[in-house]
């Protein structure tokens, strides 16, 4: 998905696999949104999900369910995989606007 997040246009600050790894890079805070996918560490994750709303950095759901794990996330864009480039490309303009040297997590 990084790759195709670059190819349309957009830079992306980081990945992380694990919980642990989100939290060191959120706390550098070099990004203007973050895709999160609901599991980490192979389990659902609400924690990072809630320090995003706390803060109000941008941010949407991206994974393989079609809902969403708790209900104070409902309102939260959720991208489902699979997804077309399309749909990604829609999904970033909507929480960072149109192409630019944008960050993205």
């Amino acid at each position: 998905m990084s790759e195709t997040v670059r190819d349309l246009g957009y830079r992306v600050s980081g990945i992380a696999r694990t919980s642990a790894q989100a939290h060191q890079e959120f706390a550098k805070l070099n990004f203007d949104a973050v895709l999160l996918d609901i599991n980490l560490d192979d389990q659902h994750e609400t924690e990072a999900a809630d320090f995003l709303l706390k803060t109000g950095i941008p941010f949407a759901f991206v994974t393989g369910y079609d809902y969403v794990i708790e209900p104070r996330h409902e309102k939260i864009p959720l991208l489902e995989k699979p997804f077309r480039t399309v749909q990604l490309n829609a999904l970033l303009e909507k929480l960072v606007g149109p192409r630019q040297a944008t960050g993205i997590f």
